[in-house]
């Protein structure tokens, strides 16, 4: 999926407001090539009744998503929004687990965010949003 990219919202603390879901489970798995890397990402959600909300929010820019599943079916693309910046489960279970398998080219991610090749050493660099 590649969408526009536009410049993000400032976020500000006093804007905070508790997840919908927490992720007491992550799983990362990533297939380095000399020209791209395939992601795969497994997480485990679980409501957050503090969050006051039903849908799950992934913020950041789904550039090539190959595919989502949750609990091991595949998602087909009606079942899930995307903007420029994220994509929207609307009201998932209660508990679940997403995986998400994404293409991307480190090689030319110049932002240092993400997973970038930074002489000839793969990298990350991921911060919680806003802080």
């Amino acid at each position: 999926m590649k969408t526009d990219c536009t410049t993000p919202k400032t976020i500000r603390l006093a804007d905070y407001k508790a997840p919908n879901y927490l992720a007491p489970e992550v799983e990362l798995h990533f297939d380095l090539y000399d020209d791209h890397a395939l992601i795969l990402s497994r997480v485990h959600y679980v409501r957050n009744d503090a969050g006051g909300g039903v849908d799950l929010e992934l913020a950041g820019v789904p550039e090539d998503v190959i595919s989502l599943a949750l609990d091991g079916v595949l998602l087909c693309e009606s079942d899930y929004d995307v903007s420029p910046l994220g994509i929207r489960l609307k009201n998932p279970p209660s508990s679940f687990c997403l995986e998400v398998t994404t293409r991307t080219e480190p090689q030319n991610n110049k932002t240092f965010e993400g997973l970038y090749l930074s002489s000839e050493m793969f990298s990350t660099q991921c911060e919680a949003e806003g802080f």
